[in-house]
């Protein structure tokens, strides 16, 4: 539990600010669609994490239901799948970082334990195109 903890503020994260992806010494490429509940994602973050715990994390913004990710180093990686945070009612747009208490208020548009999400996928050299079908847990 505490791996997936800790990989949730690591995505939390990237919504706030960029996160880089793997650099010059990647060698494949990740492209695919994500939908939840039968619909494309509207807006999210993808991360790839390597299976082993060694190794780059990369995340990428999902947009319109759609991802692409450049420079993944090939081997067994868990994807996971977060949806932007909604802020709470009455927030208003700011430069001023969130406080504690709002990131507390913060909830996620797809259950961490989400059909489909948090699965390893062996990335391969080269192009891939990896589809996503999230469902609510049942």
């Amino acid at each position: 539990m505490a791996r997936h903890r800790g990989s949730w503020a690591l995505v939390c994260l990237a919504g706030l600010s960029p996160l880089p992806g793997c650099g010059g010494g990647g060698q494949c490429e990740v492209a695919g669609t994500i939908t939840f509940e039968g619909k494309p994602l509207e807006d999210g973050f993808i991360s790839f994490l390597p299976d082993t715990g060694d190794g780059p994390t990369s995340a990428v913004k999902v947009s319109n239901g759609r991802y692409k990710m450049d420079g993944l180093t090939p081997g067994k990686t868990r994807v996971m799948i977060v949806s932007a945070v909604q802020a709470p009612a009455g927030a208003t747009a700011s430069a001023a970082p969130a406080t504690k208490q709002e990131i507390r208020n913060f909830k996620p548009r797809i259950p961490s334990n989400a059909v489909g999400n948090n699965t390893i996928k062996e990335i391969a050299p080269g192009s891939q195109t990896l589809d996503f079908r999230l469902e609510n847990p049942k």
